[in-house]
């Protein structure tokens, strides 16, 4: 077991296992406002950050430090322990540590700007400054080291206190560039692009000011302390967001920041704006169509529909008893499995359960199986074309459900010792011994042979 360190007066527990998510507040796994993001539907490249950014533009506004509510209030809320409420979560260290210090001097912690302000907006009075959708918790001294560097990948683990403890994040000896640990990089990319997606240069008539136009650049600048308006490393972002997916703090998160300013991160909601906006990404133009099902079971049924255009082919993902609602992000190759839990997933509870061409674009697809269902149960589908090429989903999916037959309790005692008395030429009368079933149904046919009835069907 790790110590715990008794450092500046308070407790850094190491986080050493997955955190295991309690409802802490009532905003967790909170639903996106419907049409929220029905004006950037079908769109990519500029196009898509330009509706994004008339999207989530003209934020309601909090000061940095105040008697009011505050930045403070907002991150000790968004950025709760959720095994200790009294207790934030630290960025860069995952360290768990009391909420109620703030800075205390130096002791407690302090606020990350993850877009550095240095990097563009220095002041207070441009709302980049204070908006939490780009500020964390971090560890004061931690903090300190990462200094003005740049987001870029590097090697060389910091630790903290004189070299003597771990953060799992990382440094360069060479490079200004700095990297937080594996499981929030993701996070770390996810709030630069809200950055530069939601800053464009504008008028903000309600706060008075012309906003800062942020991009985001490829390449390590030149000048450490350089006051440009950008940030990099453009392509160690674009890894880090497909190799740390969105979890269910960081969905939380900004679902707090959300109910406080009024505007959501897009990227942490549709991880794949990423690729659409800022990868060589172009989406199939028709997509999927005419879903059907067929040959449905107790545990399995056949599904089917008509190609579109995409030359990569079709993913299928499916899920147990409600819609489907996470998109595979573009640039992401998965592996599917007909036998339903065994694909990858996407999202929470969204299965793979098809990749492949379904007999070629714009064809019907034949009957694909899905094995591996419980009774009685509805499976919801989406079905998306993505074009080869930077593996390029169309997230406008084709969505289908179907029911699978509930196990009928078949009878295990049959009918016995038919008598047939009182024939005619146009009657008779048929008896026999009854079994154990609750009803049951009698089939007559001329010819030497009968079909059974199907479970699951009304046999009258």
């Amino acid at each position: 077991m790790l110590p715990t360190v008794l450092f500046r007066h308070w407790v850094k527990s190491i986080i050493i296992a997955t955190l295991s998510l309690v409802l802490l507040n009532n905003n967790l796994f909170g639903q996106i406002p419907a049409g929220y993001y029905d004006p950037a539907s079908g769109l990519s490249g500029e196009a898509l950050k330009t509706a994004l950014n008339d999207i989530i533009s003209g934020h309601t506004v909090y000061p940095y430090t105040s008697t009011s509510t505050d930045v403070w209030d907002i991150l000790k809320e968004s950025d709760r322990d959720p095994n200790n409420s009294s207790n934030v979560i630290l960025l860069y260290t995952g360290w768990s540590v009391d909420a109620a210090q703030e800075y205390n001097s130096g002791s407690g912690c302090t606020r990350e700007h993850c877009w550095l302000k240095s990097h563009g907006f220095p002041s207070e009075s441009q709302p980049a400054y204070t908006d939490c959708h780009h500020l964390r918790p971090a560890d004061v001294s931690v903090n300190s080291a990462r200094n003005s560097r740049w987001y870029g990948e590097c090697n060389e683990e910091y630790y903290d206190a004189g070299g003597t403890i771990p953060t799992g994040s990382y440094t360069s000896s060479t490079d200004w560039v700095w990297k937080p640990r594996d499981e929030v990089k993701g996070d770390a990319a996810r709030m630069i692009f809200y950055m530069a997606t939601r800053y464009e240069g504008e008028y903000n008539s309600v706060e008075g000011i012309t906003e800062i136009d942020l991009e985001i650049v490829d390449y390590i600048p030149a000048d450490n302390y350089s006051s440009l308006p950008e940030m990099a490393v453009l392509s160690d972002l674009l890894a880090w967001h497909l190799e740390d997916p969105v979890d269910d703090f960081e969905r939380n998160r900004n679902e707090v920041v959300y109910g406080y300013q009024g505007n959501r991160n897009p990227f942490v909601d549709h991880p794949e704006y990423v690729n659409l906006i800022w990868g060589d990404c172009t989406p199939p133009s028709t997509q999927a169509t005419n879903f059907s099902s067929n040959t449905v079971t107790e545990n399995s049924m056949n599904i089917s529909f008509t190609r579109g255009d995409g030359d990569g082919g079709v993913l299928v993902l499916a899920k147990s008893g409600s819609a489907v609602d996470s998109d595979p992000i573009s640039g992401t190759t998965y592996s599917a499995s007909s036998t339903f839990g065994s694909g990858d997933e996407v999202g929470s509870g969204n299965f793979v359960v098809y990749n492949g061409s379904a007999n070629g674009i714009n064809s019907a697809s034949g009957n694909i199986p899905v094995s591996g269902l419980a009774q009685g149960v509805t499976y919801h589908f989406a079905i998306y074309e993505y074009n080869l090429t930077d593996i390029c989903f169309n997230t406008e999916e084709l969505t289908g459900s179907e029911t699978t037959i509930m196990n009928c309790n078949t009878p295990t005692i049959h009918a016995s010792s038919m008598i047939v008395s009182d024939l005619t030429t146009s009657s008779m009368n048929l008896s026999w011994t009854s079994g154990d079933g609750e009803s049951r149904i009698v089939i007559m046919n001329t010819a030497n042979s009968y079909t059974e009835p199907t479970e699951g069907s009304d046999p009258l």
